[in-house]
């Protein structure tokens, strides 16, 4: 796959074949993510890869209920050191630069696993509290999101806007 077709062809995956995901695609994958841009490269992101089970059904109970999350062989919890990137851009790094920056990296993360033939879901609902108490996340790291991974036992459907309903030239 070239890389345009892995940006299009890209799916929020939902259902996930048992099969593991071998270690070696999620090193892979990991080293990507920390070639994302971000803010001043100060790199405020951070990952957590799980894979217990009991974990997993934790977290998707703390991703309002959402169950079909601990049938992935895989989660990336993205967070940000946030307190590092304000010391440089106060609020606004604090605000916006971390949120962006973990972005870029969660984009990453699902562009790399893509072309490695796995699924991936963008979590973004989700009780932080709870998620850093299951993974004794320190109160100054904020969780961004979370990303399943694994085996896709689905194909879904397009269903994007066309570039015409989107674009503007010179101004709105």
């Amino acid at each position: 796959m070239n890389f345009l077709e892995i940006i299009k062809t890209r799916r929020s995956i939902r259902k996930y074949s048992s099969k593991p995901v071998e270690q070696e695609k999620i090193s892979d994958i990991l080293d990507c993510a920390r070639f994302a841009s971000s803010s001043g490269n100060i790199q405020n992101s951070r990952f957590i890869v799980v894979t217990k089970q009991e974990k997993k059904k934790k977290i998707a109970e703390a991703c309002l209920n959402q169950h079909w999350i601990e049938t992935a062989p895989i989660l990336i919890v993205v967070c940000s050191d946030t307190e590092k990137i304000k010391k440089l851009y106060e609020k606004r790094g604090e605000r916006l630069y971390s949120i962006q920056n973990t972005s870029l990296v969660a984009q990453n993360i699902m562009l790399a696993a893509h072309s490695l033939n796995l699924g991936t879901c963008f979590i973004s609902a989700f009780n932080e509290a709870a998620i850093k108490r299951i993974l004794k996340i320190p109160e100054e790291i904020k969780v961004h999101s979370i990303i399943t991974i694994g085996y896709p036992n689905e194909n879904p459907k397009v269903k994007k806007d066309t570039i015409e309903g989107l674009l503007f030239f010179e101004e709105w």
